[in-house]
């Protein structure tokens, strides 16, 4: 940590204030156009005045030269600054900025939006629309980036987004989805647990492969019989489908779009439970007349369906992962030392992590498990794998010491 300049008196010195040998004060900044300009004063209360003055000046001339901003402006500009985006991100972005954030805020000119109007948003979606704090989270990594590239072309002088979610985030950290999915163990007691119950038993084969295969839920929904490879036993992944929300310009619809990343186009093996999984879905599908009807742009026959006939989408089964963790957590559901399990709240990504886990609780090679979960950066899996090293290892010990 840089120390504190003091002046003669005490006082602490701002970056790019100096006290002169002549007793006189003197602040030097850089100004929009890269010249090095000095300003000085007598007392160091006449000199903050004027900085003061100068921040006030530089605010016109931002407003003169590029006129009203508006955000909505600003999130088109910045939308066509994102090129290199993968389009089911894009798609995300634009569905939390026109949802959330567009004809209330967005409306409003960019340089007169502070960070407690900011946080006025946020509170008043928290307790009107009852938006939760993972959400304000993704409106407010939309926000950041969009005020950030208006920072950077100079049409504002700070980011008011940069400390605005603070507050929800804290609180939200509480009530967070567990993130770092569950371990081997509870993935087996809770598999039993639904494939004994009669209220559940349909989602067994959906939450094996998703516990399994460490499937994106994008990938999950486009699963095809054809991806399936009986004879060598594996599935494959080169496309996904996503649930595009209704936005001020567009219907709710399902899109097929590739892979997240280049890594994301993978074999995963199969183990001989799978098929056996498989058969039983086709034979419940057959049961309850589930016939598949969607064609999403081309692709159709999907593996897992909603009993209208369509792919399987994250909201819903979400909701069906919540009342099977209430489901289970009230059946008093011992593990091997006896103790009571009650596990957190679960939904699709955190049986990603899940696969992860029991993958390094297995002693897969650290690439084989990078090309399975399709990373494309090893560093992610590297994480995921020290993590978890150090959390089973203290798993470990306190279940046989303590």
């Amino acid at each position: 940590m840089a120390d504190i300049r003091l002046d003669c008196n005490g006082q602490a010195l701002f970056r790019g204030e100096y006290l002169r040998k002549d007793g006189r004060y003197e602040y030097r900044y850089v100004d929009r156009y890269g010249k090095v300009k000095w300003i000085y004063a007598n007392r160091l209360s006449e000199l903050r005045g004027a900085e003061a003055k100068l921040l006030y000046l530089e605010h016109l001339e931002v407003k003169k030269m590029f006129g009203d901003k508006t955000l909505d402006n600003q999130f088109e500009v910045w939308k066509m600054s994102k090129g290199n985006l993968a389009e089911q991100t894009m798609e995300g972005y634009e569905y939390l900025y026109n949802a959330y954030i567009r004809g209330e805020l967005g409306k409003r000119y960019i340089d007169e939006i502070t960070t407690f109007d900011i946080k006025c948003h946020y509170t008043a979606l928290v307790v009107d629309k009852r938006v939760s704090g993972d959400t304000i989270g993704k409106i407010q990594n939309v926000l950041f980036q969009i005020f950030r590239s208006a920072k950077e072309a100079g049409f504002i002088l700070s980011n008011p987004a940069e400390h605005a979610a603070r507050d929800f985030e804290r609180d939200h950290s509480k009530h967070i989805s567990n993130r770092k999915g569950i371990y081997k163990e509870e993935a087996d007691l809770l598999l039993d647990f639904v494939k004994k119950s009669e209220v559940y038993s349909h989602w067994y084969p959906l939450i094996y492969f998703f516990i399994n295969t460490g499937m994106r839920i994008s990938e999950m929904s486009g699963l095809r019989w054809q991806d399936i490879n009986y004879k060598n036993r594996e599935v494959s992944i080169d496309h996904a489908i996503i649930y595009c929300n209704r936005t001020h310009d567009k219907k709710a619809r399902l899109k097929a779009t590739p892979p997240k990343t280049a890594a994301g186009y993978r074999k995963i093996p199969l183990k001989k439970k799978a098929f056996t999984l498989l058969k039983q879905e086709k034979e419940y599908q057959s049961s309850n007349n589930i016939v598949c009807k969607s064609v999403v742009d081309g692709y159709t026959d999907f593996v897992f369906l909603t009993r209208e006939g369509n792919p399987i989408t994250q909201a819903p089964v979400n909701r069906a992962l919540e009342r099977i963790v209430q489901a289970f957590n009230d059946s008093d559901i011992y593990n091997k030392h006896g103790n009571v399990v009650i596990l957190p709240k679960l939904t699709t990504h955190s049986f990603r992590h899940t696969f992860a886990n029991i993958l390094c609780e297995e002693n897969v090679n650290l690439k084989v498990m990078q090309m399975l979960l399709g990373q494309s950066d090893i560093s992610t899996t590297l994480d995921i794998y020290t993590r978890v090293d150090e959390e089973f290892a203290r798993r470990e010990f306190s279940s046989k010491w303590i």
